[in-house]
């Protein structure tokens, strides 16, 4: 198998010895993003496994930078496939913060608003409706922070999103030359900018 093949393969997606949804690249870009951004705290939307969340909790606490994640926690990401409750206590470790429930709800919201209403940070919305949760975090972040659509342009996997599926740009844009550089890469996610 060839390295590039390997680094793109799900079964070499393990990060902390655990099985990570999201590919290497992918989290070696988003941290290039943050640092080159000057981001101020970090969200997830849409946690999972959690093994993105205890990279991201730990990339905050090392930039001494908030983290906030957040998910129903409703799908099955239990052992033996995924270590769910080890990697929560990494995010409780880096002093990262944890809600249970939907993104939309109102002690979300408060929260999200709490962590990023006034200074630019890093969205990653990775739960179910991408272009609705784009649009609606973007709107309670501040102009410049930068917001991630996962699961972008992936087919023909049950959630995939294109650009197309972005049709309200009057909170957000593409955010050049990253957008391109992330669909170069395939990184799999759209990268957005709050106006």
């Amino acid at each position: 198998m060839s390295m590039q093949r390997w680094l793109y393969h799900k079964r070499s997606r393990r990060l902390y010895g655990d099985n990570v949804q999201q590919s290497h690249v992918a989290l070696w870009f988003y941290e290039q993003l943050v640092h080159a951004h000057g981001t101020e705290w970090i969200i997830e939307v849409g946690m999972g496994c959690c093994a993105s969340s205890a990279y991201f909790s730990t990339l905050a606490f090392c930039k001494g930078i908030p983290y906030l994640g957040i998910d129903d926690f409703e799908g099955d990401y239990q052992p033996p496939v995924y270590n769910l409750d080890r990697n929560l206590e990494v995010v409780k470790r880096m002093e990262g913060r944890v809600l249970k429930g939907d993104e939309f709800s109102a002690e979300s919201i408060a929260a999200i608003k709490e962590v990023g209403a006034d200074r630019p940070g890093f969205v990653l919305c990775d739960g179910g409706d991408k272009p609705k949760e784009i649009m609606e975090l973007a709107s309670l972040c501040c102009p410049g922070s930068v917001v991630i659509g996962h699961d972008w342009r992936l087919t023909p996997e049950k959630y995939s999103w294109t650009d197309d599926d972005l049709t309200d740009r009057s909170k957000v844009d593409f955010y050049e030359p990253w957008h391109s550089k992330s669909v170069e890469l395939a990184t799999c996610s759209a990268v957005l900018r709050v106006k």
